[in-house]
C-alpha cells in the first residue's frame, strides 16, 4: 500500500497515463505508465525524482495492480485500476482480461 515519502518536496500539477485501457490475457501482465508534472516548472520528472502514486484495482480477483504499475491478469472479466498521486490527482485505467 502507498504512504507517503518523506522526501517528496513538491506537488505534482498533472498526472497522465500512456493508456486508459488495456487488454490481457489471463495469467499475463502489463504496465500502467504514468507520466507526472511538477507544479512550479511544469516539466515532466525525471524517474529518480518522481513521487510515490497510490495504485489500487477495484476488482482483485479479476486483475491485481502491484506499487510499479504492473498489473496480473487473474481472471476473465472487467476491473479499473486507479493511479493517485500524493495530492489527490488521480486517473484511471479501464483493465480487460480475455
Amino acid at each position: 500500500m502507498w504512504t507517503p515519502g518523506c522526501c517528496v518536496r513538491f506537488h505534482p500539477k498533472s498526472l497522465k497515463l500512456k493508456k486508459t485501457a488495456i487488454t490481457i490475457g489471463k495469467g499475463k501482465s502489463a504496465t500502467i505508465n504514468a507520466i507526472v508534472t511538477k507544479a512550479k516548472s511544469g516539466k515532466k520528472l525525471a524517474t529518480n525524482h518522481a513521487p510515490k502514486l497510490r495504485l489500487i484495482s477495484n476488482n482483485p480477483a479479476i486483475a491485481t495492480v502491484n506499487a510499479k504499475g504492473k498489473v496480473t491478469a487473474k481472471s476473465k472479466g472487467k476491473a479499473v485500476t486507479y493511479v493517485q498521486t500524493i495530492n489527490g490527482i488521480w486517473k484511471t485505467c479501464k483493465i480487460t482480461v480475455n
